[in-house]
């Protein structure tokens, strides 16, 4: 799975879900059920001309996200509190 970002004017970007080639219009549960599906997000493609600032923002936000997965062998407990420890 991956996300398609196409910048139509330079205001304006579009996103999109792909995956096993099929394209959805973006929206985070589907993202989310994605990511936790295959683990994690390939590379993005990039649609128009973005700048260079631009193209790192994303390779650093898709960076993160893969980053924040769990993998499917690791076990994760949403009951916890991640403050308790603060």
């Amino acid at each position: 799975m991956n996300l398609l970002f196409e910048k139509t004017d330079p205001q304006t970007i579009k996103v999109k879900i792909k995956d096993k080639g099929t394209s959805i219009d973006f929206d985070y549960m589907s993202m989310i059920k994605g990511l936790l599906s295959s683990g994690s997000l390939d590379k993005s493609e990039l649609i128009g001309e973005f700048s260079s600032v631009e193209k790192s923002s994303i390779e650093s936000m898709i960076r993160h996200l893969n980053e924040c997965v769990p993998k499917h062998d690791e076990k994760v407990d949403l009951d916890t509190d991640p403050t308790s420890s603060l």
